[in-house]
């Protein structure tokens, strides 16, 4: 469900961000841009998340 979730924001905010660096170039907006990013940015987070993050275990 969290990876839902993950890929649910990083959709939002990466057509937040491609829709407003387009306005201030003259672009129009382009989706596949968006989701691309969503795509690409949902991954680092769960590789990072499960992966490289790991809190140690206490012994």
């Amino acid at each position: 469900m969290r990876y839902i979730f993950t890929l649910f924001w990083s959709l939002l905010i990466s057509s937040m961000v491609v829709y407003v660096i387009g306005n201030m170039s003259g672009t129009p907006f382009n989706i596949t841009n968006a989701v691309v990013l969503a795509v690409v940015f949902t991954f680092v987070v769960i590789v990072l998340g499960d992966g490289l993050l790991k809190d140690e275990e206490a012994h």
